[in-house]
């Protein structure tokens, strides 16, 4: 995200947000289980793994971007010009 131009914190704070895939891990565990590629110990382990990063993405989110600072980033986007529209082509 930083190369996209993001700020640090905004960075930090999408990478927080993407960790939380828990659904999805879930889904790919079971599979995993049910074809014998994985053990009973693993998934369990897996399965908290899912559990600890879906439940720490939002702290995480908020400890890069706290209130005030999102609602600082609201603003500035808000105030800025719009996009000029897209020429038709005809």
């Amino acid at each position: 995200m930083k190369a996209a131009g993001f700020s640090w914190r905004e960075s930090y704070a999408v990478g927080g947000l993407m960790n939380a895939r828990g659904l999805m891990i879930l889904i790919f565990i079971n599979i995993g289980l049910a074809q014998g590629m994985i053990t009973q110990d693993v998934f369990s382990l897996l399965v908290l793994v899912a559990v600890v990063t879906t439940a720490g993405a939002l702290p995480l989110y908020k400890l890069a971007l706290p209130d005030r600072m999102e609602r600082q980033l609201r603003t500035t986007d808000d105030t800025e010009a719009p996009l000029p529209e897209l020429a038709r082509i005809n």
